[in-house]
């Protein structure tokens, strides 16, 4: 059984964004064999660590089921998402008993980089070279997941402290190459931003024995220049339209009706209205679209645009606008202790940075859209989570079952 696992890792991470319910199928399949095979006495054996993480990861669910149930319009799909917090709890049970299997899910994450960067020689042989690029998702979510799976890829080249020459600079090159690809080409735009400037953080900050000094300067010549001809491509024009349409609402004080960016301004504006009026408890989960027409209707010289989202383009604004602050507490509470919890307990390197930079991405991700409105992203990240978490106690404790 546990082979099976294995390979429901590897799969599932590797075709992450070419299957669309593929990693779905996956966790869900890891989630009813740990329901089934783990011994409950294993559970005996959890630490204080454990029971920290287990209530921390169930905070933001608890929450939202709770405003749902006082809700007039109890919508019970949209407990999906918040769900795949709890529902994941088995799942890091069984990686405490059976360890966290972190090569078998570096090597999905390493096959995930190839084949999201056969996506785009695909879409650049048939013709359609500069299209952002969806996989299967919208090409937000396609970067974000690309980033991720990069951010995994990475691990062994940035952790590994035993030195092997050129191996290791050609495997660490190769995954960012691969990783700055996918997520440059889905031009979307924060994302663009983001990840060369944090990929080039990685190779400033190893240690000399991964990249020398005129190799770090180097790749900061070849990012500037992977980025420039890249923007120049496609990107360059996504960037240009963002320099136009906000310097159209500095000077004009006008927000173009579907111009994406001052859509999300507008999108802003009015969840800002929205949670002032609902401050503590919020609108409810799924009815920022219903309390916006409202604002709509009071308010005529708001775009029509803002008419057409169920969310408002970031994570911290809309979790206040349906939760209210209590939502923004419970989110914010799990993605601060989780990290913090691994450095008081003197976690392992993999397991810190998988824990960090899943947090950090959600953080910079939440800036400009509703990570946890998304199924796959929201699976992901707390898929990571677990991962690291276990990853860092398997190494402090030793397994449940040992």
């Amino acid at each position: 059984m546990l082979v099976v696992c294995r390979i429901l890792i590897v799969v599932g991470l590797s075709s992450i964004l070419l299957l669309e319910k593929v990693f779905g199928a996956s966790v869900a399949c890891l989630f009813l064999i740990s329901v089934v095979t783990v011994d409950p006495r294993h559970y005996l054996r959890l630490t204080v660590p454990d029971y920290l993480f287990i209530a921390t990861l169930s905070l933001y669910p608890l929450v939202v089921i709770l405003r749902s149930l006082a809700s007039d319009t109890f919508i019970v799909s949209e407990l999906d998402n918040p769900s795949r917090f709890l529902l994941i709890i088995p799942v890091y049970l069984w990686m405490r008993v059976q360890g966290a299997q972190l090569p078998y899910v570096i090597v999905g994450a390493v096959l995930a980089c190839f084949l999201n960067a056969g996506v785009f020689g695909y879409e650049f042989l048939s013709g359609t070279t500069w299209t952002r690029i969806y996989g299967h998702e919208n090409s937000v979510t396609f970067a974000q997941v690309a980033f991720l799976l990069t951010t995994l890829a990475l691990i062994p080249a940035a952790l590994v402290k035993e030195a092997v020459g050129n191996v290791r600079k050609m495997y660490c090159i190769g995954i960012l190459a691969l990783g700055l690809v996918s997520v440059l080409v889905s031009q979307t735009r924060t994302v663009v931003i983001i990840s060369p400037l944090l990929l080039l953080a990685f190779v400033f900050f190893s240690d000399t024995y991964v990249f020398s000094r005129r190799e770090k300067l180097l790749s900061a010549v070849v990012v500037s220049l992977v980025g420039y001809w890249v923007f120049m491509g496609g990107s360059f024009l996504r960037m240009s339209e963002l320099l136009v349409e906000t310097q159209e609402l500095l000077i004009n004080r006008s927000i173009p009706a579907y111009e994406s960016s001052q859509v999300r301004i507008a999108l802003w504006q009015v969840g800002w209205d929205i949670f002032q009026q609902n401050i503590w408890t919020g609108v409810g989960k799924g009815e920022f679209h219903s309390a916006a027409e409202s604002i709509h209707r009071a308010n005529p010289d708001i775009s029509n645009a803002v008419l057409g989202y169920r969310h408002a383009h970031n994570e911290f604004l809309n979790l206040g606008v349906e939760l209210g602050i209590s939502g923004m507490a419970a989110i914010l509470v799990t993605m601060t202790m989780i990290p913090l919890l691994s450095y008081k307990g003197e976690f392992s390197s993999e397991s810190r940075y998988l824990l960090v930079i899943t947090v950090m991405s959600w953080w910079l991700f939440g800036t400009t859209d509703a990570v946890l409105e998304n199924h796959k992203i929201t699976l992901l990240i707390v898929f990571m989570l677990c991962i690291g978490f276990a990853e860092g106690l398997n190494t402090k404790f030793g397994r449940l079952d040992e």
